[in-house]
């Protein structure tokens, strides 16, 4: 090997050296600042009325579309939940029609999920087993629509004979 070939291989490794060092610090970077932003986000209205209910011994998650467009359905089981938040009403016989209007509109997208490629996404057809003849009086709720996009809403019912609080998220 002669000297010219020994150093393009010196500078070749330089330049590997350089360049893993570059991609080492643009990594620890992104990573700094996803961490940052992650800390500095509002809890939603999900993080803060789980968390004010009390303790929840199991929860569940299926969704189906994209992060803005689509389905997600939550449940949370307590053993015992403290209903006395600013976010829980109890239910009364006026609010039941409403509640399964949009329940309704839910199911449309659980039902549109069956046929999905993406096996994530089917499996909220798959797992969704909410009865809508539970509901009733004794059982609480809350609901929130979009500001920008009324037919978008969260809808939260906690069933007090099963202590499960189910969630409902649809947005198109």
């Amino acid at each position: 090997m002669n000297n010219k070939t020994k150093k393009n291989i010196k500078i070749i490794l330089i330049l590997l050296v350089v360049l893993i060092c570059g991609a080492l610090a643009v990594y620890g970077a992104i990573v700094g600042l996803f961490s940052y932003l992650d800390s500095t986000v509002e809890p939603t209205k999900l993080d803060l009325l789980v968390t004010a209910m009390g303790e929840f011994t199991t929860e569940e998650h299926y969704r189906y579309g994209w992060w803005q467009d689509g389905a997600t359905y939550s449940k949370y089981t307590y053993k015992s939940a403290d209903l006395n938040n600013e976010y829980l009403s109890p239910i009364e016989k006026s609010d039941i029609g409403d509640i399964k209007l949009n329940i309704s509109e839910f199911e449309f997208w659980v039902s549109s999920s069956k046929d999905s490629e993406k096996e994530d996404d089917k499996s909220l057809y798959e797992n969704y087993d909410f009865d809508m003849s539970i509901i009733d009086t004794n059982d609480y709720w809350f609901i929130e629509y979009d500001e920008e996009d009324t037919r978008d809403f969260e809808l939260f019912i906690f069933d007090t004979e099963t202590n499960v609080l189910y969630r409902f998220a649809y947005s198109i």
